[in-house]
């Protein structure tokens, strides 16, 4: 039975099959490269602390993924939902013909880019960290110049993953990136103890270098044999149409980085090692969202773009409000966690050598404001991706950039008077606004079975969350009560008591409540195994 004959009430299950056997390589490539990232901030933390030398080295990775977010925020979404609608619709010669030229003017663009910052980045600097003394800004400058070309590598990376994922090669991407956290490690461990964090920079453009020659080599392999054979067919590039639809894409970028570059400069004029507490925060902080939404959006865009084509609309809600249900599941809980013991969490993380005391403490307070919109974190990739399947990149800009502005201006108002907590408050609210608005479109414009059956899976799902509270608040004042040991020992043993009790309780809830069945997780095994069978069979048995 091909895949075309399938019946309808298989396909549900056979996407969520789709999702765990994708996800299970990438799930692996991905968790290993956010270990070796975080062995990396480690490294980091223990060698430099919060220190005014974290502060130059942030603020040159700030300016130089500048880069890297334009073709990931930009080029990304849109080529890949034009590349998978060609295939749907033209055929793999079609995509080769639309590929070569725009990766060609990507190239051409973003080297021109970091050839115009490498020639004003003193300018830029003064720019973006107004606050630095002149040892802050020249350390800064000296990282630059070898951060910048490692952001142009990346970015070009990023491109030509739209290949892979567009023939469903997710793991291939993710073991470059994992790649390029182990060159970044190996590099750190060799040069920083005797070159300081310029040693850091080289082994970061090393690492780029080996990212993006991996990442080469996977598209020789897979992507250029699908189309190599195809038979020739005109299509047209459609320059404009998709000039006009990166467009809105490319103001938006520009307001997220604007304040992502109001952060820094307000961080600046703060205490030194501000600016790296929000970034040793925000990294903690973005570590399970990598892992779930970011793994689960990667996975699932492709077909949001199938569906989008088709313009199967019930399809696509109904298919991304289960994945966005199952996000809420996960992070309504763990923001629990994160607000009651930041603390001990950052002290666990990054505790020892230069991290002291005080940088732990003024690190958890910015990760405690941070988790405040770790549901709107989390729900936002998938919020985007729906919209931009649908080739729809005018609406979610055009609310980011009412957002966004209100983000620069809440900090700007707000760090005079609350210190470094103004930075993760005014991104939560930011977020949490935006998905809400985002989020409220959506529905109104595709109303269906769809929205009724996601909000009744939402209430069932709140008196689950309540449940692992309590369990949490309850078990963890126990254990702080009796818990032998002191300080940060004490507290660990707290967190983990408590958190295990929780999920205890907060997995038998969801059971009850049929959000979660044992028959669901068979399901999808027994259909997993029958799709590994199906391919382990020769080509002959199967025509």
């Amino acid at each position: 039975m091909t895949g075309a004959e399938r019946p309808k009430d298989q396909e549900p299950r056979a996407a969520w099959s789709q999702i765990v056997l994708s996800g299970g390589a990438l799930a692996f490539f991905i968790l290993a490269g956010k270990l070796f990232g975080f062995v990396e901030k480690l490294l980091l933390a223990y060698f430099e602390g919060t220190s005014g030398s974290m502060d130059a080295y942030f603020t040159s990775v700030t300016v130089a993924f500048f880069f890297v977010m334009l073709v990931e925020d930009i080029a990304v979404p849109v080529f890949l939902a034009r590349y998978v609608a060609l295939k749907e619709t033209s055929g793999p010669a079609a995509m080769r013909r639309y590929f070569g030229p725009f990766f060609l003017w990507t190239a051409i663009a973003l080297a021109a880019l970091t050839l115009l910052a490498e020639a004003n980045v003193a300018f830029v600097l003064r720019l973006v960290a107004p606050g630095f003394d002149p040892n802050r800004h020249a350390q800064a400058i000296g990282l630059s110049r070898w951060i910048l070309p490692a952001a142009l590598l990346l970015g070009l990376s990023a491109f030509l993953s739209v290949r892979l994922y567009a023939f469903g090669r997710f793991a291939w991407p993710a073991m470059t990136q994992f790649s390029y956290k182990v060159a970044v490690i190996v590099g750190l461990v060799a040069l920083v103890p005797w070159m300081g964090l310029r040693g850091l920079a080289i082994a970061v453009l090393i690492a780029a270098t080996v990212q993006f020659t991996l990442q080469w080599i996977g598209v020789r392999r897979w992507a250029t044999p699908e189309i190599r054979g195809a038979v020739e067919a005109p299509v047209r590039l459609e320059w404009r149409a998709t000039l006009l639809m990166m467009a809105p894409l490319v103001l938006g970028t520009l307001f997220a980085v604007g304040t992502d570059f109001v952060d820094n400069i307000w961080g600046s004029h703060l205490n030194r090692g501000s600016i790296a507490a929000v970034g040793f925060g925000r990294k903690l902080v973005d570590l399970p969202i990598l892992l779930v939404p970011g793994i689960l959006g990667t996975i699932a865009f492709p077909r949001f773009a199938a569906f989008a084509a088709r313009r199967d609309f019930e399809g696509l809600m109904g298919y991304a409000s289960g994945l966005a249900v199952l996000c809420i599941a996960v992070f309504a809980p763990l923001t629990l966690v994160m607000i009651i013991d930041s603390e001990t969490i950052v002290g666990v993380v990054f505790g020892r050598g230069k991290f002291d005391a005080a940088a732990v403490a003024v690190t958890a307070r910015v990760v405690r404001y941070f988790a405040l919109g770790y549901l709107a974190y989390a729900l936002e990739i998938l919020v985007m991706r729906i919209y931009y399947a649908k080739l729809d990149t005018k609406t979610p800009i055009a609310v980011g950039i009412v957002f966004a502005t209100g983000n620069m201006l809440m900090t700007t108002t707000l760090t005079p008077l609350i210190g470094i907590i103004a930075i993760p408050l005014a991104l939560a609210v930011q977020k949490t606004l935006k998905v809400l608005v985002l989020g409220i479109l959506l529905m109104r414009r595709h109303p269906g079975s769809w929205r009724a059956a996601m909000g009744g899976r939402v209430v069932r799902l709140v008196p689950c969350c309540a449940a692992f509270a309590l369990t949490f608040l309850a078990v963890g004042h126990l254990m702080l009560r009796f818990a032998p040991g002191t300080g940060l020992l004490r507290s660990a043993t707290f967190l983990l008591g408590a958190s295990a009790a929780g999920l205890i309780v907060y997995a038998a809830s969801l059971l009850r409540a049929g959000l979660w069945s044992p028959d669901q997780v068979r399901g999808i095994v027994t259909t997993i195994k029958g799709t590994i069978a199906a391919r382990r069979r020769p080509a002959s048995s199967t025509s």
